[in-house]
């Protein structure tokens, strides 16, 4: 809840909240397009990855300390 976005792509200069995220939008750099979860946006980056994840979107049992956000 900072607002701070710390994982910056070296080539673009586009910034992420989380060091996943930033080495899934590197993918594109290297012509390979991310997996998707259709359930959650979570972005994978391969169909292994993808089919490990379990999509947490119904199951919302911890609240944000800060927000209150499920």
């Amino acid at each position: 809840h900072t607002g701070e976005y710390p994982y910056k792509c070296h080539q673009c200069g586009r910034s992420f909240l989380l060091r996943r995220l930033l080495e899934v939008h590197q993918l594109v750099h290297l012509g390979r397009q991310p997996q998707v979860c259709a359930g959650c946006g979570a972005a994978f980056a391969d169909s292994l990855r993808l089919g490990q994840h379990r999509c947490g979107k119904g199951d919302r049992r911890f609240e944000c300390p800060v927000c209150g956000k499920r």
